[in-house]
């Protein structure tokens, strides 16, 4: 299939974290365009999910764990609105019977209880469209389904912390797009970069006795968390020596603590520290 040729021949360049995403137009199987430009020029980021419906680790994220779904709620029209879900089906051999799950090439069906835009270009663009074959150019990505949140800055990022290749825990969690939309969508992000504006994300899921710790490092460091009560006093400790860079995601077990509020205080082997309050409520 050509889909085979466009992904694998581009396998050595793939998509560059933090490169400018160029800008495309498809028009969804509604008949809608869908510009990407005019989404970041609005202020929203973008998640581009790019897949096929015959791909079957494809399916288990959109049948099993409804990932883009979740999405959608939080942040397209039924949430806050800072963002656009976007399904790009990159097999121009496929048609909507496919998309429908009635088709020779399909898993299932993809469309009922789908609320975000599925675009499903064909190998001739229509009036207006970007080609695949340019679109397959500019993205050079390899593996199915890929995730790109592209920013309002126009920077593209792969997902990281939670990726399409499987890397534990899959599929990518609602976590990662938030961190990385917080993050990376106001660069620089890095805790141990002194000019970073928002360094740091944490999320305390009291049922689960845990608080995840989502940050990003330009560089070898050892990290030291403390959590400090009302009184300033430390009552518990976690060490995390010689981290690679990149982005890490680390969860903490916090059910030896008391109802009540904290300070989370992270510091590194550069001797930045960076503080969030917490409040534990069972």
């Amino acid at each position: 299939m050509l889909i085979l040729i466009f992904f694998v021949k581009s396998a050595s360049a793939q998509m560059v974290d933090g490169s400018i995403a160029p800008d495309f137009t498809f028009i969804d199987i509604n008949g809608q365009p869908q510009h990407l430009y005019s989404y970041l020029n609005s202020n929203k980021f973008v998640l581009l999910e790019i897949s096929t419906t015959w791909c079957n680790p494809c399916w288990v994220m959109h049948d099993s764990f409804h990932f883009l779904n979740h999405v959608y709620d939080a942040y397209d029209m039924p949430g806050d609105q800072t963002g656009k879900v976007l399904f790009l089906e990159a097999d121009p051999s496929t048609g909507l019977t496919d998309l429908q799950g009635t088709g020779s090439s399909t898993l299932g069906d993809w469309i009922t209880g789908t609320n975000y835009s599925i675009m499903n270009p064909d190998s001739i663009p229509q009036v207006g469209e970007t080609s695949l074959a340019t679109f397959g150019a500019s993205y050079p990505v390899f593996g199915m389904p890929q995730l790109l949140l592209i920013c309002p800055n126009k920077k593209v990022w792969r997902d990281t912390l939670n990726s399409e290749n499987k890397i534990n825990p899959w599929p990518p969690a609602l976590s990662t797009v938030q961190w990385l939309a917080n993050t990376k969508c106001n660069l620089p992000s890095a805790v141990d970069d002194w000019e970073a504006t928002n360094p740091l994300n944490l999320y305390v899921n009291t049922t689960r006795n845990e608080v995840n710790l989502l940050f990003s490092l330009s560089k070898n460091t050892d990290i030291n968390i403390k959590f400090l009560n009302c009184y300033g006093q430390t009552v518990k400790t976690i060490s995390m020596m010689n981290l690679m860079p990149g982005d890490h995601s680390s969860n903490m077990n916090i059910s030896d603590l008391a109802n009540g509020i904290y300070f989370l205080q992270l510091s590194t082997s550069a001797n930045r520290t960076i503080t969030k309050k917490i409040m534990i409520v069972r």
